[in-house]
């Protein structure tokens, strides 16, 4: 197949004029057996540490280490008692077990790896250019074989490539490693690394899926996501990849769930849509499950039936606010919401726990005007009136120095607001709890599934 080097001379740089032989040779590899490649650039990189940190994939500088490919070239006497030479390749995070690599070549003696000298002198590469795609497998007499760690067969993180270099130290490949095997020739797939149950942990392990039940009002369920995604782009850091980062996200934004607003005269039908939302959401495979409403968590019990069913964890508001509250030594607060949440001594409010803390008392007028607030937000949305009524209420209608607001509607309304703390006033929504707590889940199930993720604790 004819190889039209040209279509990557948008990759050259202004003082380049042509391709490196070895970049040459690994375009050749890839459209000779007809496999999926992406090439880039990058700035000088020589071990894998360095040009992960390096590689270009996706808009974003810096991969995962073990999306880096890690090729240690080497030679041993086999069996036959001949010398022969052997590339052998892993996961650039993992470290290669000598002891397994002897066992499964059948080797005489240790497996040696190649001085900087030989591999210049014999085979015309440096460290940092060994790969699986620039060398004649036929140069020895002895065929040259490559052994690729089992791992290398799954990949579970997208964007489910690896990258290595392209014969050159500024030049990068993507690959798919599933393709590769076949079309290197004297290859073998083997169990060659160290601790291979912890080191392939994230291969074989899924990502968590977040559930997202939500309706009263739907906003509610976009606000919770968004928080979501901004505390784990914010916690992750220089290990921030992009949109592969963020976490796959079910939402089920169910109308009924308005029926809540009168919870008292609407329980049944509030429930089958509470029920319908959270059976979807386990059915299609969320493995933490929450809902963006205070008053539902009043069917928390019947809902952990449900998810304990799937092996899925639901996260309750009215737990994460005890566990704050209490974690931050806050005793005395107002509490803003409606009816069915702030009156404690109801049957219908989930956060009876909070009786403990010393809570101001609201007046009936307060929670009459805080009632009509959220039909108006579910009407209008955010509305420059809105916002003027919930500053009202926050400045005249409380007098406490924290104010915990357990309303989404309040909420949305509350993240208009820049300021979360004014004239000694401190505001604590409980959809930001409760979206730390659903991030910092789901960071605390991937920080397996990517090792230089930063948790925090």
């Amino acid at each position: 197949m004819e190889k039209n080097y040209s279509d990557f001379f948008h990759l050259l740089l202004a003082d380049e004029t042509d391709l490196p032989d070895g970049v040459k040779k690994t375009i050749g590899f890839f459209i000779d057996n007809k496999l999926w490649f992406n090439l880039s650039r990058n700035v000088k990189a020589l071990g894998c540490r360095e040009a992960a940190n390096k590689r270009n994939r996706l808009g974003h500088t810096g991969i995962p280490l073990e999306h880096e490919l890690k090729s240690i070239f080497g030679k041993f006497i086999n069996a036959a008692g001949n010398e022969q030479y052997v590339i052998l390749h892993c996961k650039a995070h993992q470290e290669l077990d000598y002891d397994k690599v002897k066992k499964v070549l059948r080797a005489r003696r240790e497996v040696n790896k190649l001085e900087n000298d030989e591999l210049a002198d014999i085979f015309h590469m440096d460290y940092g250019l060994v790969n699986p795609f620039t060398l004649d497998p036929l140069f020895w007499e002895t065929p040259i074989l490559q052994v690729f760690d089992k791992s290398l067969t799954i990949n579970n993180l997208p964007p489910y490539t690896m990258m290595t270099n392209a014969g050159d130290l500024t030049w990068a490949i993507e690959f798919k490693p599933k393709e590769l095997f076949e079309a290197v020739k004297h290859y073998r797939i083997e169990d060659i690394t160290t601790h291979i149950s912890s080191n392939n942990r994230s291969a074989n392990k899924k990502r968590p899926k977040i559930g997202i039940l939500t309706g009263n009002a739907p906003e509610s369920g976009i606000a919770l996501w968004q928080k979501i995604n901004h505390i784990i782009r914010e916690e992750r850091k220089e290990h921030f990849y992009g949109d592969i980062s963020f976490p796959y996200v079910t939402v089920e934004s169910i109308p009924d769930m308005g029926l809540s607003m009168e919870l008292d005269l609407r329980e049944k039908e509030t429930w089958e849509a509470v029920n319908a939302g959270i059976i979807s959401l386990c059915n299609q495979g969320a493995t933490i499950v929450c809902i963006a409403c205070d008053t539902t968590q009043y069917f928390t019990p019947r809902i952990r039936e449900i998810t304990s069913q799937y092996k899925s964890r639901f996260i309750s508001i009215p737990e994460v606010t005890f566990d704050y509250l209490a974690k931050n030594k806050i005793n005395e607060f107002a509490f803003l919401g409606i009816k069915y949440v702030t009156d404690l001594s109801d049957k219908w409010s989930a956060f009876k726990k909070l009786r403990k803390f010393k809570i101001e008392t609201l007046s009936e007028e307060s929670i009459k005007k805080i009632h009509e607030l959220a039909f108006k937000v579910k009407r209008e949305g955010i509305t420059g009136p809105g916002i003027t009524k919930l500053r009202d209420l926050l400045n005249h209608e409380t007098k406490s120095k924290t104010i915990v607001v357990a309303l989404t509607e309040l909420s949305i309304l509350l993240g208009t607001q820049k300021k979360r703390s004014r004239k000694g006033r401190t505001f604590i929504d409980t959809l930001d709890l409760l979206a730390d707590a659903v991030a910092g889940e789901y960071l605390r199930l991937t920080q397996n599934l990517y090792p230089d993720t930063r948790v925090s604790q």
